[in-house]
């Protein structure tokens, strides 16, 4: 038997906010995510929830989407 975890962005989002906030107990944070549909949905839902628990996103730093195949990044 396999099961298979997919958090939705909103969930991920809250509960990263969550620990940034709650845990760590920072204010003031650079996110830095990828420029594509998954990172900005990620960005929008983080921001929507750490704002209300009193962190502000000093900076928001937009990564180029990794391309299909990753072996460019990484030759030796």
């Amino acid at each position: 038997t396999v099961f298979t975890m997919m958090y939705n962005d909103h969930w991920q989002g809250a509960v990263i906010a969550s620990y940034v906030t709650r845990i760590l107990k920072k204010k003031n944070v650079a996110v830095v995510y990828e420029d594509a549909v998954y990172g900005r949905g990620l960005l929008k839902s983080f921001m929507k929830q750490a704002e209300p628990m009193g962190s502000t996103p000093a900076a928001t730093i937009p990564l180029e989407p990794m391309p299909a195949s990753v072996s460019p990044r990484c030759s030796a």
